[in-house]
């Protein structure tokens, strides 16, 4: 899953002073100083309380703290504010599946590609909880469609690549793993799986 992080962009028509705060706030979180940061953020609530990043950024301060209840409600706040954005959707479906509601999760996610067919990764996050979920025809349309938006989406080679293997769908396979392992992708386990596999292919 693409992991959810702080958003950075902080909003382009507030005071320069609020901006400054919201950028603060940011780096508190990324450094762990998520009291510090939660001070701010509070302060900011009032002036930017129609700022969908604040309270995106209120909900990934709130599950690194594992504070299921109130990062859900700041994420729910932020779609309110941003409909259908990605990386808002990624950080509530990644709540869901942390505090044991993966069928939310996967309902999450599963929505969010439905509404934007064309969104690489709203299709890869579908993809990678219909994985989990042991789905694995869903996640190979859903690895398709992402690939289909994006080319550039390497890793959904990769799980096209292992999930065709387990389909039987060898020559298909072993041309997405070697896709994959030609497009310098950095997930180290990944990348060793991907050769483990066509070494094993190939052998066939």
């Amino acid at each position: 899953v693409h992991k959810s992080k702080p958003a950075k962009e902080g909003p382009k028509v507030v005071q320069v002073d609020l901006r400054e705060k919201f950028t603060r706030a940011v780096e508190l979180t990324q450094s762990g100083q998520l009291d510090e940061a939660e001070a701010i953020f509070a302060e900011l609530l009032e002036p930017m309380a129609d700022v969908a990043e604040l309270h995106q950024n209120l909900g990934y301060l709130y599950a690194q703290k594992k504070d299921w209840g109130k990062a859900e409600a700041s994420y729910l706040r932020a779609l309110e504010l941003k409909p259908g954005d990605s990386a808002i959707t990624s950080g509530l479906a990644q709540v869901y599946e942390e505090s044991g509601q993966k069928e939310k999760a996967l309902a999450l996610v599963s929505k969010a590609a439905e509404e934007n067919p064309k969104d690489a990764v709203a299709n890869y996050n579908r993809g990678v909880y219909l994985l989990n979920a042991g789905k694995a025809p869903e996640a190979i349309k859903a690895f398709e469609a992402a690939l289909a938006a994006d080319p550039k989406l390497v890793e959904a080679h990769f799980h096209l690549g292992t999930l065709l293997v387990g389909q039987g769908k060898v020559a298909e396979a072993v041309q997405h793993l070697e896709t994959y392992l030609a497009s310098n992708a950095t997930d180290e386990q990944n990348v060793a799986t991907a050769k483990g596999l066509l070494q094993a292919l190939n052998k066939k």
